[in-house]
């Protein structure tokens, strides 16, 4: 994998290299939901409404966790940016073992209070039941998708949004194939219905962390992580993190508690509506995802610049993905 060739000349080209795969990959990650409202779909409203209401809830929790990966990009950008390898690798290595310390601290809540927030969001008693299994299973793996989160936030950092894109497209395909095999119980597989929906993501997921550290652990990428940088807790690295990281988190959770409000209003209002809804939300945030991937590029290209010390060509990387993001979601907007 060959670093990013920081000159102006190359700047469009830059921001559209890295924004693309970014931009399918967040589609892809989204799709997993969307594929699981759909083939849940013929289960029911309350399926619907379950895997709908628990997914988001599940979802929300991974974003507000993972909104720690900004600063992770930041900092290895700059480091590559500054041919500070061994920098890099050390922060990339510091934000996968915060990523599985937060996982591990948070799943239990998810494992044992699943019935008691889904109630809290007024479910209704068949939604509720449905939806507790399927928020228990996926919260298992909750430390799996925080590290997948991770590594993927990383590698962008570095340059590289190709590899979380094709991982993406595995786990997809994974999560497709297995919820086809255990809602409906095909061949040897049983009948597993909500519960199936589940197990499925849950294995894409496994699949998916085996990859992505297989890739950075074997030196298959510009980061080359070693067991080592797991070994001790680097301090001030953890501090640099902290310190970017923290307003986006702030921004992340009340933001991600604005939908989680009109989300339990909408529940309010019955299994109909509620399954409604998280069909309309599935689909609209694939219109999201252009303007999230400009911003990924963006990070990514402005940390790089400034880590040369190339403090003008940032400024123009971000001026120029301005530009770009108002006419993508502007044609977006015209189209919704």
């Amino acid at each position: 994998m060959r670093l990013l060739d920081l000159t102006e000349k190359n700047l469009n080209k830059n921001i559209f290299k890295l924004c693309i795969p970014v931009a399918i990959e967040n589609v892809l990650h989204m799709s997993v939901f969307i594929s699981d409202t759909i083939m849940v779909g013929r289960l029911g409203t309350d399926a619907i409404a379950a895997v709908g209401l628990a997914g988001t809830l599940f979802f929300i929790i991974s974003m507000i966790f993972s909104s720690l990966n900004v600063g992770s990009a930041s900092i290895v950008a700059r480091h590559i940016g500054a041919k500070e390898k061994d920098q890099a690798q050390i922060v990339g290595a510091q934000t996968i073992l915060m990523s599985l310390i937060m996982g591990i601290v948070a799943t239990p809540f998810l494992l044992f209070f699943a019935k008691e927030i889904l109630v809290l969001m007024s479910a209704e008693p068949n939604v509720a039941e449905l939806g507790t299994g399927y928020l228990q299973i996926v919260g298992g793996f909750l430390v799996f998708r925080l590290v997948i989160l991770a590594c993927s936030g990383v590698l962008r950092g570095s340059g590289d949004t190709k590899t979380p894109m094709k991982v993406t497209l595995i786990i997809n395909c994974i999560n497709i194939l297995f919820n086809w095999l255990l809602i409906f119980g095909i061949g040897p597989f049983p009948k597993l219905g909500v519960s199936g929906v589940a197990w499925a993501t849950a294995l894409a997921y496994t699949v998916g962390i085996c990859l992505l550290l297989t890739k950075l652990f074997a030196g298959k990428c510009i980061l080359h992580i070693r067991i080592r940088h797991l070994a001790q807790i680097h301090i001030e690295s953890l501090q640099r993190i902290f310190r970017i990281s923290i307003p986006a988190t702030i921004d992340a959770f009340l933001t991600q508690m604005g939908f989680l409000f009109f989300t339990k209003i909408v529940t309010i209002l019955g299994t109909v509506s509620l399954a409604a809804h998280q069909i309309a939300v599935r689909i609209e945030s694939i219109s999201f995802m252009p303007g999230f991937a400009l911003a990924v590029s963006t990070a990514t290209l402005v940390g790089q610049s400034l880590g040369a010390k190339n403090v003008d060509l940032a400024l123009l990387s971000m001026k120029r993905s301005c530009y770009f993001a108002l006419g993508l979601m502007g044609f977006f907007a015209l189209i919704l």
